[in-house]
């Protein structure tokens, strides 16, 4: 028997290939979240229950804290895509936000719903650090295919004007897999970084 959250209505997108396009034009309008500006794909939300179930286990570990009622009651989550099954895992891709935290992730579940790894496809923290140079996230993404994915991510650290530093731009992309076990494999296949020039 099919658990329910795993039941197809809940997933507008089945076998995403691509988190570009969604990560970009996703837009809440009157407290719902759409694919796009044009609020013809409606996300279903998780409940508390399916939250607690799917997402506190990857996400305390990713914000490092231990508390499950603040996942519960500060953040939201979305079905958003049903991968093809790769053997007895069901790979599925959610939506989840809250302050400063935004990301599509990746969940890979048992044949009975229990996660048993967890890996962000595109986004995480929003904003840069506080610290000097600021460092942020300028651009992430992930393209799936069956059991491989392939993750790129741009991050840019900025000095303060005062010091006329240059940017440094960080150009990473990973290579991971899903092994026999349901775990994630990540191995980083490219790193490289550039500087861009200081303009006042």
């Amino acid at each position: 028997m099919i658990l329910f959250f795993l039941a197809d209505n809940n997933f507008p997108y089945h076998t995403l290939q691509n988190t570009e396009p969604l990560m970009h034009n996703h837009k809440f309008f009157n407290d719902k979240l759409y694919s796009d500006s044009t609020h013809k794909i409606v996300f279903n939300e998780l409940t508390k229950q399916q939250k607690l179930q799917l997402i506190v286990p990857f996400l305390c570990k990713e914000l490092k804290i231990n508390n499950d009622n603040h996942i519960e009651r500060l953040m939201r989550a979305f079905f958003i895509a049903k991968q093809n099954k790769i053997g007895d895992f069901q790979p599925v891709v959610l939506l989840l936000t809250g302050d400063d935290y935004t990301s599509l992730t990746l969940i890979v579940l048992d044949k009975n719903g229990v996660p048993l790894s967890g890996f962000n496809l595109a986004g995480g923290m929003d904003g840069p650090t506080g610290e000097s140079p600021m460092i942020y996230e300028a651009k992430s993404y992930s393209l799936l295919n069956k059991d491989q994915i392939i993750s790129t991510m741009i991050i840019n650290s900025d000095f303060p004007d005062s010091l006329k530093k240059p940017s440094i731009i960080d150009s990473n992309v990973f290579n991971s897999f899903i092994d026999k076990s349901g775990k994630i494999i990540t191995k980083q296949i490219v790193k490289a970084q550039y500087l861009k020039p200081y303009k006042p």
